[in-house]
């Protein structure tokens, strides 16, 4: 179950951190005026904010089950 897991969370990485992008340029380009001093912000924040949800994940795939070691009796 835990490479599953990795795998899972790799996979939602990748897809959710394109996504993210995606929705935060087309966001950008669509409402916001293209002047640098008002675009610069939304970029450095928006840029930053993916963290979270990426530190979240990555937790989420490490939290594995302990190993019960073989032959333990």
């Amino acid at each position: 179950m835990g490479r599953l897991k990795i795998l899972y969370g790799s996979l939602l990485l990748l897809g959710g951190i394109a996504l993210y992008a995606l929705i935060v340029a087309l966001i950008g380009v669509e409402y916001l005026p293209h002047i640098t001093w008002i675009e610069a912000p939304y970029y450095l924040v928006t840029g930053v904010a993916w963290v979270w949800p990426a530190a979240y994940i990555t937790r989420w795939m490490q939290d594995l089950p302990p190993v019960k070691p073989p032959f333990s009796d």
